[in-house]
């Protein structure tokens, strides 16, 4: 399973995607199908799995490679299908390009732009929430070049100390970088946001592991739910 996983992930990057894949993955070829989507349908106990179209069905255990198991009920599918869960995945969420509100014992994942009105409110609001949450605020290039600008600029930061103020009232600019600052891990930011489809922010994780993108009116209620 481990090895399987490694092979799906490396697959998936962008440097092979971009490069091929290598030898030493162990992998004959593999060719891209025309399949936009797949419904899961059960029938006399057996799960099949049809393309959007309905030209392809396919039969066999399906493994959900991102949480590490097998689907085996239409359950555990429907499921995996509306959750994702950042840790089970092994992201190293705070060696990345993040920001934490400490507090509470339930864990809220939130995808923000430097130069984002409605990631300030918020990061104004979560404050006010951290009897009950810990947020952890991942700062990522959504809205351009110049927002690429400061949060690599908060990422090569010298002193943090004040990195939740300046992001909140937008003055990152205001941060001193280090002279020598490795980007490989706001690289593997960057890289997570694609791999997530992260395109609208604010874009949310609730501690189950739900997503949404945008504070709707309910959000609070929202993240409570299962």
């Amino acid at each position: 399973m481990k090895k399987l996983i490694t092979i799906v992930l490396l697959l998936f990057s962008a440097s092979v995607v971009a490069s091929g894949v290598p030898n030493e993955l162990g992998i004959d070829g593999f060719v891209n199908l025309p399949i936009k989507s797949l419904k899961a349908i059960e029938k006399n106990g057996v799960i099949y799995y049809v393309s959007e179209r309905g030209r392809y069905i396919i039969q066999g255990q399906m493994i959900d490679v991102w949480h590490k198991k097998p689907l085996d009920t239409l359950k555990e599918i429907k499921y995996s299908a509306n959750h994702i869960k950042l840790d089970v995945m092994g992201m190293p969420i705070d060696q990345l390009n993040t920001i934490t509100i400490p507090g509470g014992p339930k864990k809220v994942v939130a995808f923000v732009d430097p130069k984002c009105k409605n990631c300030k409110k918020f990061i104004e609001e979560a404050e006010l929430k951290s009897s009950r949450y810990t947020f952890k605020i991942i700062v990522v290039p959504a809205l351009g070049e110049d927002s690429n600008r400061l949060a690599k600029k908060l990422f090569c930061a010298k002193d943090k100390t004040k990195a939740l103020y300046l992001l909140k009232e937008q003055r990152l600019d205001e941060l001193v970088a280090k002279e020598n600052c490795d980007t490989k891990l706001y690289d593997k930011t960057l890289f997570l946001a694609e791999m997530l489809k992260i395109r609208a922010v604010p874009y949310f994780f609730s501690p189950t592991g739900r997503t949404v993108a945008g504070m709707k009116d309910d959000f609070w209620d929202w993240l409570e739910y299962e």
